[in-house]
């Protein structure tokens, strides 16, 4: 049976993984010092100033989502030469591949950001039902897959399609927390924050936006992240762990 390597595969998650903190860097997270400290509990500023601070990241990051969408234009140039490369998708669901299944997980990306919708939805559906039998229940891949089609749908401006897809996403993405996807899950919030924000739905914007911002706080603490579920309350810092 023919198989690729499926770190290329994975690979191809990197719209969600474009460095979306490393660009968010507002005025108020910001600490010059070089004074070693302990982590303190994270306290984000009002709902109203996060959802402010998000409305004006969105402006930069379409421009750093391009970047991830070039690069899986890079890295599968054809995405149907691609495809010959591996066992049809019948033989991947009916031997339940994992390897391979993933691999058309981000096959299905490589087909959206070439232009071919009807393709690329197809592929991910068949990936979506593969994925019930054959991933675990843990398993974020089809997560960061969903996460990547909202966030293409989202640049251009099908914001239906995108939220359905990121909504996925991000239920998965917080009940299964990864620190190695978290900015998949930061710029998974950005767009639904800014999604709500043009419904007119303001309190759901700020939530999202307020979970953003918690979250990138959290990150620049290089911490485990718990999932903020509440609108103001800090975020405890966790306990370094002591040696027995």
């Amino acid at each position: 049976m023919k198989r690729v390597s499926l770190a290329l595969a994975a690979s191809l998650l990197v719209i969600g993984s474009v460095s979306v903190t490393s660009g968010f860097n507002p005025a108020w997270a910001e600490d010059n010092s070089t004074e070693t400290k302990s982590a303190a509990p994270i306290i984000a500023p009002s709902s109203e100033a996060c959802l402010e601070k998000v409305r004006g990241m969105a402006e930069t990051f379409p421009k750093m989502a391009e970047a991830g969408k070039e690069a899986v234009r890079t890295m599968i140039p054809d995405p149907a030469e691609f495809e010959k490369k591996l066992p049809t998708i019948e033989e991947v669901l009916k031997n339940k591949d994992v390897m391979n299944l993933k691999n058309y997980g981000g096959l299905s990306e490589a087909y959206l950001f070439k232009g071919d919708e009807e393709k690329a939805e197809k592929l991910l559906k068949s990936v979506s039902e593969g994925a019930k039998d054959i991933l675990p229940e843990n398993d974020n891949f089809l997560a960061a897959v969903k996460g990547d089609f909202g966030l293409a749908y989202y640049l251009n401006n099908k914001y239906d399609k995108a939220e359905t897809y990121l909504g996925d996403a991000v239920n998965q993405l917080e009940k299964h927390y990864q620190p190695s996807l978290a900015n998949n899950l930061v710029a998974s919030y950005l767009c639904m924050t800014i999604i709500k924000d043009k419904q007119g739905k303001t309190d759901e914007a700020k939530s999202f936006a307020k979970k953003l911002v918690v979250l990138a706080l959290k990150l620049r603490q290089e911490e485990p992240l718990p999932i903020p579920t509440t609108e103001d309350k800090p975020v405890p810092a966790q306990k370094e762990a002591t040696a027995k």
